[in-house]
C-alpha cells in the first residue's frame, strides 16, 4: 500500500472531512452515524500506525547503524537474544554512553558463526 498524505483528517458533529495534499485540494465532506464514525476512526487510525510502521521501517533500512533495540527487530531477535552476541563478540561501537551496532558488523558476526547443523 503507498504512502498516503493527508493534510486534515477530522471528525466534527459527525461529519468525516478530509483534504488531500498535492495536485488537487479534495474535501470530501458527509454526515456518519455514531457507529460508522467509530468505524472510519478505527480504519484511519490502523492506517495511520501502518504508515507510520512503513516509514519506520524505511527509516530503519537506510541507516548504516542502529540502536540495539533496532538491530534486534532488524535481526529479527530478541534484546535479550543480541545481548548474548554482543557477549560472544559482537562488536558495539559506544560513544559517551551511546550504544550503537554496524548492520554490517552484524552481518559479518553472524557469517562468522555459522555452522552446519545436524
Amino acid at each position: 500500500m503507498g504512502c498516503l498524505f493527508w493534510r486534515k483528517f477530522y471528525f466534527k458533529s459527525n461529519s468525516f472531512i478530509l483534504k488531500k495534499i498535492g495536485g488537487e485540494i479534495m474535501a470530501l465532506e458527509m454526515e456518519l452515524s455514531p457507529v460508522t464514525e467509530e468505524a472510519f476512526k478505527k480504519y484511519f487510525r490502523e492506517l495511520l500506525l501502518e504508515q507510520v510502521n512503513e516509514i519506520r521501517q524505511d527509516e530503519i533500512k537506510s541507516r548504516p547503524y542502529l540502536n540495539k533495540k533496532d538491530m534486534a527487530a532488524w535481526l529479527g531477535v530478541s534484546k535479550n537474544t543480541l545481548d548474548k552476541f554482543i557477549k560472544a563478540g559482537l562488536k558495539v561501537s559506544d560513544i559517551n554512553g551511546s550504544q550503537l551496532i554496524g548492520k554490517q558488523t552484524a552481518l559479518e558476526f553472524l557469517k562468522d558463526h555459522e555452522t552446519y547443523m545436524l
